[in-house]
């Protein structure tokens, strides 16, 4: 035995009895381990001690497993110290059991050794009751994970914090407290706030935009039709792609849909080549003014025009056609 150990096994006269006192001894090699003592005094008929009787046991493995746990808990402890969101344990009467160091920072002047209710601790100035939609109080009542965010007045001011909470359950299966993972959304909050904002302005930008430009073309769509000058835009190879009603008549076709099957360079022209002279001065010029052309209507009356036309551009280095008034 080691000296403490027979400095407590002797007191035992004194004291009568001591139980499950923790000590560290030495085997009969020399070998340390820990040991859990519990001894009494033995008297005899007249109250007299003449004996002790003292139980040993080798608990080596229990404080294996109990310092392994008090490392598992340290570790524990600092990640969740350290870690930059708040984590709370609930009790099923809403009382805080613990905090880790982030809450702590949040909530200097709740102290969990006291338990306080929550909703009375967090809050400045305190609520009487539970707050509304609160997800711990959710799953202290069904066991279950539930969310919110919450708009929190704390020291004069709307905090958003985003609640997770998680059941604790016994070995039964009760739930005997709840997990709040706390984290301060507020400026993520302010900023969606703000690209809501934005977006909903940026809509309206577009809508207006829409709307204008939906008048503007039917302006142009009403004047384009209306206009008693024909016309029309047609592709480098010759195709009709558009016209308007004044020069379908004035080529005496019966509709747009006819005219776009016709060869401008063989069906309207009356020298083919004609066309070619003319597409030539367009694709160096760019435009022609007050050019006088001759076509043909669709019964091959010939008619003289006046054209004014420019080449339309898809891009800086291909011309896909051109418009002519």
């Amino acid at each position: 035995l080691r000296p403490a150990a027979l400095e407590k096994l002797a007191s035992i006269k004194e004291l009568g009895i001591i139980t499950n006192v923790e000590f560290s001894l030495l085997d009969k090699n020399g070998r340390e381990y820990h040991a859990e003592i519990s001894g009494s005094v033995v008297r005899n008929s007249s109250g007299a001690p003449y004996a002790l009787v003292a139980s040993f046991s080798d608990i080596s493995e229990r404080k294996k497993v109990e310092e392994a746990l008090a490392e598992s808990e340290r570790k524990y402890r600092s990640v969740v110290d350290n870690i930059a969101i708040g984590v709370s344990a609930i009790g099923p009467k809403m009382e805080i059991l613990a905090l880790n160091k982030q809450m702590e920072e949040w909530s200097p002047n709740v102290d969990a050794s006291k338990k306080p209710i929550c909703y009375k601790a967090f809050i400045n100035p305190p609520r009487r009751d539970i707050c509304p939609d609160c997800p711990t109080c959710k799953t202290l009542k069904d066991g279950q994970v539930h969310e919110s965010i919450t708009n929190t007045s704390l020291n004069g001011k709307i905090v958003n914090f985003r609640l997770i909470s998680s059941p604790v359950k016994d070995k039964d299966g009760k739930v005997v407290a709840a997990i709040e993972i706390v984290d301060d959304v507020t400026e993520h909050r302010k900023l969606e706030d703000e690209l809501k904002r934005h977006s909903e302005h940026l809509e309206q930008l577009v809508d207006e935009r829409t709307r204008r430009l939906s008048e503007s073309e039917e302006q142009l769509r009403s004047l384009f039709e209306n206009v008693p000058d024909g016309i029309y835009r047609s592709s480098r190879d010759g195709r009709i792609l558009a016209a308007n009603p004044a020069l379908v008549k004035m080529l005496s076709y019966e509709s747009l849909d006819e005219l776009k099957q016709v060869d401008v360079a063989r069906d309207l022209y009356v020298k083919k080549n004609e066309r070619d002279f003319w597409k030539g001065i367009l694709e160096k010029e760019g435009a022609i003014r007050n050019a006088e052309i001759v076509l043909k209507r669709k019964n091959g009356q010939r008619i003289v025009f006046l054209e004014n036309a420019h080449v339309v551009r898809r891009s800086e280095e291909r011309r896909v056609g051109k418009e002519c008034r």
